[in-house]
C-alpha cells in the first residue's frame, strides 16, 4: 500500500497574470478518498489532498510509488478505483470522455516524462493542435509570445527531430501552457538532468506557471529540488 505524508500547500491570493482572479477560488486540485488498484494491488491511497491556486506542489517518492499513476489520475488519463478528483471545482468523474477531453485540454496542461510530441509536425503545429484538440481558435500571437518566452522563437518550423533534448523539453512546455491551463502536471522533469539543467528546467516551469496563474505539480523522485517547494505530498513505496 502506497502511504503519504503532506504538508499544507500555500497558495497566493488576488489576481494572477493573465487576469485571472482567483480571491476566492476552489482549490486548484482536491482529492478525497482516492484508492486506485492495479492487477490486485494497491498503488495509491490518499484520503484528502488539496492544493491552492497558483500553488507550487512537490509529490516526491521512489519507483513504484504510484507518482505517474497520480498524475494520469489528476489529468483525468486514467479512471481511479475509488474517489473523487476535482480540478478548479470541476469533479472530473462525472463527465463524459469526450466533455473530459475538451476540459483536459483547456485546463490541464501536461509535461510526460516521455514528451510525445508528434514527429511529423513543426513545433508552431505541434501547439496549434493542442488548441485544436481543446477546441481553441488559433492564436498565432499567443503562440509566438509563448515560444519566445521559453527562447524557443526561432524554431517555430523546426521539426522535433531535429530538436536538441533541452529544446524539445521546452517545446513540450510550451504545449503545456498554450491554453493557459489553470494546473501543469510534469512527471519527472529534472530526474535525468545534471544539477545546472535541473535547476534552468525548474525556473522555466515555475515561471510558466507563473505568466499564467497555474497551479504547478511536479511528481519526482529527485530530492535535490525537494527544497525548491514549500508543499509536499510524499509517496511511500509499495510494502
Amino acid at each position: 500500500m502506497t502511504k503519504t505524508k503532506s504538508r499544507p500547500v500555500p497558495g497566493p491570493a488576488g489576481s494572477y497574470p493573465g487576469g485571472k482572479d482567483r480571491t476566492h477560488a476552489s482549490p486548484a486540485v482536491r482529492v478525497s478518498g482516492l484508492r486506485h488498484e492495479f492487477d490486485g494491488r494497491l498503488v495509491l491511497d490518499i484520503a484528502d489532498w488539496t492544493v491552492s491556486p497558483g500553488g507550487h506542489c512537490l509529490v516526491l517518492g521512489p519507483s513504484g510509488s504510484g507518482k505517474t499513476t497520480l498524475l494520469n489520475v489528476l489529468a483525468g488519463l486514467l479512471r481511479p478505483t475509488a474517489g473523487i478528483i476535482s480540478i478548479s471545482g470541476q469533479d472530473i468523474g462525472a463527465l463524459g470522455p469526450s466533455e473530459l477531453d475538451v476540459f483536459r485540454g483547456r485546463h490541464i496542461g501536461i509535461v510526460f516524462q516521455t514528451l510525445h510530441l508528434v514527429s511529423a509536425l513543426s513545433v508552431a503545429d505541434n501547439l496549434h493542435l493542442a488548441r485544436y484538440l481543446a477546441r481553441l481558435p488559433r492564436d498565432e500571437s499567443r503562440l509566438h509570445r509563448v515560444l519566445d518566452s521559453l527562447g524557443l522563437g526561432t524554431l517555430a518550423a523546426a521539426r522535433p527531430r531535429t530538436l536538441s533534448q533541452g529544446e524539445a523539453q521546452r517545446v513540450a512546455i510550451a504545449r503545456a501552457v498554450i491554453n493557459d491551463p489553470t494546473v501543469i502536471l510534469a512527471d519527472e522533469p529534472t530526474s535525468a538532468l545534471d544539477d545546472d539543467n535541473a535547476e534552468q528546467v525548474l525556473d522555466l516551469l515555475t515561471g510558466q506557471a507563473e505568466a499564467c496563474g497555474a497551479t504547478l505539480v511536479i511528481a519526482t523522485h529527485d530530492r535535490r529540488i525537494r527544497d525548491r517547494f514549500g508543499a509536499l505530498l510524499e509517496l511511500g513505496g509499495p510494502e
